[in-house]
């Protein structure tokens, strides 16, 4: 509305402007300039270093949060760890990175310091956490093998793995440009783009993706903005999964969010994490490293045999120690920590076969599986309609049921009052349905008994 006001304005008077061209006062006015960024602005200084094509670019001013903030900065930072090392005064930071389907990419990090080299390169040596060979940058035309860091003046330090294309079009680095343009006061930037436009449409997944951190009054404001295929894929990332997943982007659901929208093909997402939230997050993952040495310290699994399943309390410890292996691990190795587990609940409820919770354990993990569904359709059952027993075990009946078939499950709807006859098969259909498209058992039958309604 300003824009039209002053042309306008402009319009209207073109004859008192032409008059008044070659007065005194006029020919002292200065022409009104282009804003230019600062040529003495170490971000500009980095992004004009940076090469072209990067697939994913990040930039950052760290020398903006004190060495405590910047500790607990990096647990959001989608940059790499060095950038914030407490150890180390980095003024501006800059990372291309670049994909290659064929083997290992391209990554390029750029890093503005203070302090004498010696010192730097002693910070960057033991703080982050790589392999670097300090020299020439000339790899030859395979690219670096290892990675390479040199100071290329007196305040950029330059760290290289992988060769970049000669001559590729602009990518993500022209992005994070424009966002350090647009964003003076931000904290950090970060783009990424997909360069396999037509399967990343297909996929649902974002085209072009933008992040901005800013400080707020109690800590950092986040704003990320995924550009979808359409109107279509942005109105279906609002609600679905992957806008869950793109809304916890990058590094979780930290902090709090403030709005998600979608404006025309774009899904944009605004949240507020505050300091405190940061530092819960770091007692969290402190927690958890304690957690794993001391499950480290244990060398190895007591055998199933050797396990006192008189014991109860060494039984659930023995359980206990089995779950976490096998959340640590996958494939293979999760299966067989699971099974032990379960045999170790059937052995301690035989011991102990009017135990609730041992009981309710192991119907959790049965329930894991469908080739165990009908065993923990079986625990359900023995226990559901006992005097005092937990109102979770009608739920859990009627899910082992669920995984069983359709007619099982429609019993159990109409035996535990939740339908009637005529509608149990459509009801049990339903959740049967949503189930196989993902849906945990409870929150289907919800939603199939609300449609039913």
């Amino acid at each position: 509305m300003f824009v039209v006001a002053v042309l306008g304005a402009c319009a209207g008077s073109s004859s008192q402007a032409s008059a008044d061209t070659h007065s005194p006062r006029a020919r002292r006015r200065s022409p009104p300039r282009k804003a230019q960024a600062d040529p003495r602005d170490p971000v500009e200084a980095l992004l004009k270093r940076l090469p072209r094509g990067a697939d994913r670019c990040v930039v950052a001013r760290p020398a903006r949060l004190s060495p405590a903030h910047r500790q607990l900065f990096v647990r959001m930072s989608q940059g790499e760890p060095m950038a914030w090392l407490a150890s180390l005064e980095v003024e501006a930071y800059a990372l291309a990175e670049r994909s290659s389907p064929d083997g290992p990419g391209a990554r390029i990090s750029l890093l503005w310091v203070r302090g004498p080299r010696r010192q730097v390169r002693e910070a960057l040596q033991r703080g982050s956490g790589l392999d670097l060979r300090w020299g020439d940058l000339d790899c030859g035309v395979g690219g670096c093998r290892r990675v390479v860091a040199t100071f290329v003046d007196e305040s950029i330090v330059r760290i290289e793995r992988g060769r970049f294309p000669s001559r590729p079009p602009r990518g993500a680095e022209a992005r994070c440009a424009a966002l350090a343009r647009d964003h003076p006061g931000a904290l950090e930037l970060a783009a990424r783009r997909s360069r396999r436009m037509v399967r990343a449409g297909s996929l649902g997944l974002p085209l072009r993706s933008t992040t901005v951190v800013e400080p707020s009054a109690r800590g950092l404001l986040l704003q990320r903005i995924d550009m979808m295929s359409g109107l279509e894929a942005a109105a279906n990332a609002l609600s679905g999964e992957l806008g869950r997943r793109l809304a916890e982007r990058p590094r979780g659901r930290l902090g709090t969010e403030l709005e998600r929208k979608v404006v025309g093909d774009e899904l944009r997402v605004v949240r507020e994490v505050r300091w405190q939230d940061l530092e819960l997050a770091r007692d969290d993952e402190l927690r958890l490293r304690d957690a794993r040495r001391e499950a480290e310290v244990v060398d190895r699994l007591t055998p199933l045999d050797e396990v006192d399943v008189n014991d109860r309390e060494a039984l659930l410890s023995a359980v206990g120690l089995r779950l976490e292996r096998a959340a640590g691990a996958g494939g293979m190795i999760a299966n067989t920590m699971f099974g032990e587990a379960r045999t170790l609940l059937e052995r301690g409820l035989t011991r102990f076969p009017e135990d609730q919770g041992l009981a309710l354990l192991l119907t959790e993990l049965l329930l894991q599986s469908k080739d165990s569904a009908a065993r923990a359709l079986e625990l359900a059952e023995r226990f559901a309609e006992r005097p005092g027993a937990a109102s979770s075990w009608k739920l859990r009946r009627r899910h082992a049921a669920a995984q069983l078939d359709e007619a099982s499950l429609a019993r159990h709807l109409v035996s535990d009052g939740l339908v009637s006859r005529g509608t149990a098969r459509k009801v049990a259909r339903a959740i049967r349905e949503a189930m196989t498209q993902g849906q945990d058992y409870e929150r289907a039958e919800r939603r199939a008994l609300v449609l039913a309604k």
